[in-house]
Formats: C-alpha cells, structure tokens, sequence
C-alpha cells in the first residue's frame, strides 16, 4: 500500500438539558483498496460491526478523496447490512490516487456514527517472474520480483495446461514479500513445463493474465554406431530481449568434474514449439555414465535457468580399442593356433579370420559370432584345414562390432622350414616370425627323436640357417625331422603388456637314400664269423643270395637279420671268392641292389 492513515473521529455530543451523551454508532473497518491496473476501478471490501440494540440498520456510507484530507464525497451508499463490498467504477486510479472512509447509520434516535480509519487505494501489480529453473533432484524452482507495495495478500502459482493452453492453479503462496515456489508435482524430464504468476488480495482479486516462463526441457538420443549423443531442447522463453539467449552445455563422465561447453547464441528464441539440436561426440570415452544439462543465461547475465539432467549409459556405447594377435605357432598335428586379445568392453559381434601367403592376399576362412558380455580377453582359432609344409602364411583377425564398424590387428607371419639334403648335410633354412608387437629375442634348431626336440644350436635373430652333418649318422629309418622355436617378447605399453611367448615352424623332414653297407670278406673261424650287408633303412622288401664261383647257388635268405656262415648243407665251404647279391626295396618303394664278391678267409 501507498500508506495507511488513520485519522480518529471525535464522536459529535449532543447535550440536553438532563445532561446525557448521543449514542455513537461503531464504525466497518476497511479491510481492502484495490485497484484494478488494467482499468483503473477500485474494490472496497469491508467488514460489518456489530449493530446496536438502539435500532436497526440504515445504510453504510462510503466517502471518497483524491487528498487524505478531504473535501470527502459520498462515493455510494450501501442499503444491505450484509453487502460489504463495493466496486468505484469510473476511479481512473491508476492515474488519479483515491483515499476512502466508511461510516454505518442505524435508526437510532440521537445517534452519531463513528467513521472508519482512512485507507488508501494501491494497484495490485502483476508480478513478474524472473526465472524458472530445473533443480538437480528433478523439481522445478519458480522465482519472481517482490511486489513493489503492500497490496498483495499472496500469489497463485499456475502452470499452462499444454493440450487446452488454460492455467492449472498449483498452490497458493501467502505474503507480501514472498517471491518463491518450488514445484514437485510437475515433471520437467519428460517436457517442457510453462509458469505463471499472479498475485491476489483480500478483496478477492487477481491480476489478469502475465508472461510465462517455460522450463528447458533437455532430451537426449544415443547412437551406437555413430557414436555420438544427438541432445534436443527447446529454448527458454519471455526473459526481457531474449531474442537471443547465450547457453552453455555441462557434461559429466561417472560423477567427475563438469566438463563445460559454451554453446554460444546460436540458438534463437522464436516460435513456442521450436527445438534445437546439439550432437555430442563420446568417440573413445571410457566410463559407466554420462551426464547432460543445459544452462540457459539471462541477457544481462543476471540470472540462470537450468535444463533437466539426463543420464546415458556408456558401457553400451564403447568401441573397439584394441584388437591384437598374440601368438601364432604351427602345432605338432600339423595345425596352426592363432590366439589374439581384443576389447571385452565393446559390443563386438563377431570376429573373421583371415590368411594368406602375403599380406596382400588375405582373405576371410571363417568368422566366429560371440555372445554380447561374456567375449574372453584370450581367444585361440585352430585352422586345420591349412598346408603347413607348403609355405609360411600370414594371418589377421578383424573384430566387428554390433554396428558393423571393425578393428583389424595387425597381420602375423608364421615360421616356415626347409630342409634339404645337400652332400651329406641337411641343410635347414626358415624365415623369422614376423609380428608387430613382437620382439624376436633368440631361434633354437630342434631335431624331432622319437617324438622328442633335441636342441641343435640357437641363434639370434639375425641367423635363419643351420647344418646338420649327417652322412654318417645312422637312424632306424633314414629319416631326419626338425622344428625351429623362436623366443619373443609381447609389448604394449599403452597397456602394460610385456609377456615372454614361444612359437614353432612346422615339423620338417628328410628322408636319407637308402644304403647298404656290405664287407669285403669274413672269417667264419676268426673275428667276423657272419657275412651279411647293413641296411641303413627299413625295407618293406628284401633278398640276400650268395653263389660259388660255378654258379652253384649256396645261401638265399628274405631275413633281413639273417647272415651266411659260410657253409652250405651244413659242410663247411673251402676259402675263395663268393658272388653275392642284395636287393631291398625301401619304404619309399626305391629299389636298391648291391652285387660284388666276398673272400671266404680259412
């Protein structure tokens, strides 16, 4: 209110002859003067006192001023005791300042009425709403300017229906000074909520129809495969020059440090159901969670409205980091293990494995479909259906995620051997594994006996040849088989790997021609009492015959054990020259004959 006087009224005395005081009639007490700003009428309400025994009700008399001091007018004249309001039509108070005054009138012979206090009539300003914003539990916060009089008893808070466009009254916020309501019955994470204030008084009356403010309601899209967030929302609304509004966007990874990005003013304030997007990239973001709100900033910086929080998974949305072979090695059976590591945190679908003789020609031979959250570190793929002896091949394998996006490791190169026979000598040449997070550290010859590795020599990375004599050497079967092992190291930095690891060439062998070592001559009395050749293979066929110098055939045996004495029928034969012949026949089926004569010694 403008103000309050009170100005006391001296009851008028009649005195008569017998010396008794009038009667006085008590006064209404003006509870409310409101003006009306949109048409400048004002409402007088007013309370009804108690009527006195000395007679009935007349009329209430409400007088009027534009000065507290009079001349005082009647302004109207109220016959009902029970009607205690009057609406002055025609005031033009938001122009011209009214004071008023009321007195009761009784049919009371000799009475004088007793007027009431003056009040002065004050606008019901409609308040102006300075912000609304989105608090972090999800409630919305409604803030306006305190009301520059008195004259308001309260404020409705209303929010606009969206399907009819009408105020919903929320609650009603009592005092003079209050400027503040939080909203928990509304929903600002499911869309934008629109405010309005009005403030009323005790005369009944509300201020018409005033600006709303519409919450920032922010709602987010999340693509996989795009690997990105596609954030829409609407701006916000009716802040004084907010053509154009300035907006920044904060960004939470699992409850960390805001990170924040400044929007800028490129968004601006125009139709009621215009919406912006933004697109967030999360390309390479680690974490569970990510957080979104949207701050909108007053023109003059003086206030701030913020958007819902919106929250999106990120383990549902990482890529593939790392895909990498971590070993390849001919097996015994002839088979090749590939074994790789690959990102268990990403959405892979399926891995596809590929070979080749180079890495140019690498073609897929099989793909492996995973199931979503429980892919291994540690995988190995076995290709059985490969020729270990014809060359060395290469190998990669590509991780594919749910989005069709891949990640293909870097290609292997397994051990390849040859091994040849070259006078006398076997001859082993291989070449160096070849990996890219593979540091070669030493290469070891084996040569396979009876299923076991014998070490030959080992070599630095720099030697891929060695040479074993083996002329002279005599085996069951004339068969000589190698395997060369090299030693590496695993390194990834970036992940603290280092792992020693082993990997091994495919099983190499050399088949020695077959021989036969047969003496010269034998002493059945003496030292060599048996004459019968040495085979230096097995033979799936064999013959030994044995002739005197007439031609007389005097030993045949197919008992490659077997051996002549030198007797025939069980007489000793006399000393001189015998005509032998072995033929054998090796597994290989090569035929070998041996013919010549030995000397019988007696």
């Amino acid at each position: 209110m403008k103000s309050l006087l009170t100005i006391f009224t001296l009851a008028l005395a009649l005195f008569v002859s017998n010396a008794t005081v009038a009667q006085v009639i008590p006064a209404p007490t003006i509870l409310c003067v409101a003006t009306n700003e949109q048409t400048g009428n004002v409402d007088i309400t007013w309370s009804a006192p108690a009527l006195d025994p000395c007679g009935p009700f007349t009329q209430y008399v409400l007088q009027g001023a534009t000065t507290p001091t009079g001349p005082w007018n009647q302004v109207a004249v109220v016959n009902s005791y029970t009607t205690t309001s009057f609406n002055h039509n025609g005031a033009n108070a938001t122009i011209v300042d009214w004071y008023y005054r009321i007195f009761m009138v009784q049919n009371c012979p000799g009475s004088v009425p007793d007027t009431s206090a003056i009040e002065e009539e004050e606008i019901l300003f409609t308040p102006t709403i300075q912000y609304v914003t989105v608090l972090p539990n999800g409630e919305v916060e409604v803030n306006w300017e305190q009301s520059p009089n008195a004259a308001p008893d309260g404020f409705v808070v209303l929010y606009i229906d969206p399907s009819t466009g009408l105020g919903i009254r929320i609650d009603s916020v009592l005092g003079t000074t209050s400027t503040q309501f939080i909203d928990q019955t509304q929903d600002p994470s499911s869309a934008p909520v629109v405010y309005e204030v009005k403030a009323f008084n005790a005369c009944g009356n509300e201020t018409a129809n005033n600006p709303t403010h519409t919450t920032i309601f922010l709602d987010a899209v999340v693509d996989p495969c795009a690997q990105e967030v596609s954030l829409g929302f609407n701006p916000y609304r009716n802040w004084p020059g907010d053509t154009v509004l300035t907006y920044r966007l904060e960004v939470i990874v699992d409850g960390g440090t805001p990170d924040i990005i400044d929007l800028g003013n490129n968004y601006p304030t125009s139709g009621a159901n215009v919406r912006y997007n933004y697109v967030y990239d999360i390309a390479g973001l680690s974490g569970d969670s990510i957080q979104f709100r949207l701050v909108a900033e007053h023109p003059n910086g003086t206030f701030e409205s913020s958007s819902n929080f919106i929250t999106a998974e990120l383990n549902a949305l990482q890529s593939i980091s790392f895909n990498k072979i971590w070993n390849a090695t001919v097996n015994f059976d002839s088979t090749i293990s590939v074994t790789w590591i690959s990102d268990t945190t990403a959405d892979i679908a399926e891995f596809v494995i590929l070979r080749g003789t180079d890495f140019g020609s690498l073609s897929p031979i099989d793909t492996l479909a995973t199931t979503l959250g429980s892919i291994p570190w540690q995988q190995t793929y076995i290709d059985s259906n490969v020729d270990v002896h014809a060359n060395s091949w290469y190998y990669q394998v590509v991780a594919r995620d749910t989005c069709g996006f891949s990640l293909a490791s870097d290609p292997v190169r397994t051990i390849f051997l040859s091994a040849e026979l070259v006078v006398g000598t076997n001859e082993l040449n291989w070449n160096n594994y070849e990996q890219t997070d593979g540091i070669l550290l030493n290469t070891t010859a084996f040569r396979v006996l009876n299923g076991t590795l014998v070490p030959m020599d080992t070599y630095l990375p720099a030697v891929t040849n060695h040479e074993d004599p083996v002329e002279s050497a005599i085996t069951t079967d004339g068969t000589f088989c190698y395997v060369i092992q090299t030693e590496y190291q695993f390194v990834v930095p970036s992940m603290g790997i280092s792992r020693s690891l082993e990997t091994y060439s495919q099983q190499e062998c050399v088949d020695l021609p077959p021989k036969i070592f047969i003496p010269n001559a034998f002493v059945p009395d003496g030292t060599n009492k048996t004459f019968k050749p040495v085979l230096l293979f097995p033979a799936k066929e064999y013959e030994f015959r044995i002739w005197d110098r007439w031609g007389k055939e005097v030993f045949y045996t197919e008992n490659i054990i077997a051996g002549w004495t030198g007797a025939f029928n069980g007489e000793r034969l006399p000393f001189g020259g015998y005509v032998y012949l072995v033929r054998a026949v090796s597994q290989a089926g090569e035929v070998v004959e041996e013919k010549g004569v030995v000397v019988l010694v007696r």
